[in-house]
């Protein structure tokens, strides 16, 4: 989280990408509050049923 936050201090993206590591619902949530759109692919490790999507946030 903290060097998200160094990130948006510097400028405001439209979307901020990471890998797996970055499925927390926290970053998500903290992104989108700053209109930014997180996009990691999802970690099957974090749920007992991963869902069948790449993405947390999809259209």
């Amino acid at each position: 989280m903290y060097v998200t936050r160094d990130a948006l201090a510097v400028e405001t993206p439209r979307w901020m990408f990471g890998d797996s590591e970055f499925d927390m619902l926290e970053w998500h949530d903290h992104l989108l509050v700053q209109a930014v759109v997180p996009i990691a692919t999802s970690n099957p490790r974090n749920t007992a049923a991963p869902l069948d999507i790449d993405y947390r946030v999809e259209e």
